[in-house]
Parts: C-alpha cells; structure tokens; sequence
C-alpha cells in the first residue's frame, strides 16, 4: 500500500541516529512506482546510512515491510533532512481524449 504501510518503525529506527522525528508525518510521499530525479546531495541521508548489498533481503522479497519498502519511502524525507525540498509533478489532462457518444 501507499504510504507508510508496515515500514514506519523501519523507517523511524534507520533516522534515530539523524534526530528526525516523523510523528507528526501522517501522509508520506515518496516516488511509488515512478521516476524520480535528485541532487545527489538530496540524499546525502540515505547513502550515510552506510548500507551494502549485504544488508538487504534476498530475492523474492515480500510484499512489504523490508528495508528495500523502507528505502523507497525515504527519497523525500531524506531530502528535507538536507535543507532542500521536493515536488511532486503529475499530469492533469488525460493523455488520451475520451469519446463521447
């Protein structure tokens, strides 16, 4: 699911050591199933984070609440941590004209 889902606690536990506190995040964004361009210095949190391809879960991973759902929740966060801010870009006009009959 979108949001937080089970990764909360994952996600509170990597950031301890950054003193971010995200109780009051009730709603979080992050690029889910898209793009998403940074600054490398954007995530300057996520790479201090000092994780290796060691650190996660072996294929097939599960549906959710692995530190793979965690990191892909974080872009944002970590972001903001570094001073900067994110935008969320989204189409409003349909690609394809419906027909009317």
């Amino acid at each position: 699911s979108i949001g937080w889902s089970d990764t909360r606690s994952m996600i509170d536990q990597l950031l301890m050591n950054f003193g971010c506190d995200t109780s009051a995040v009730e709603l979080l964004e992050f690029p889910a199933g898209g793009f998403f361009w940074a600054r490398p210095e954007a995530l300057t949190l996520l790479h201090s984070l000092g994780l290796t391809i060691e650190n996660l879960p072996p294929e097939p991973i599960g549906r959710d609440n692995t530190l793979l759902h965690a990191l892909e929740r974080m872009p944002c966060l970590s972001t903001e941590m570094m001073g900067m801010r994110w935008e969320k870009l989204a189409r409003t006009n349909p690609l394809i004209a419906s027909k009317q009959e």
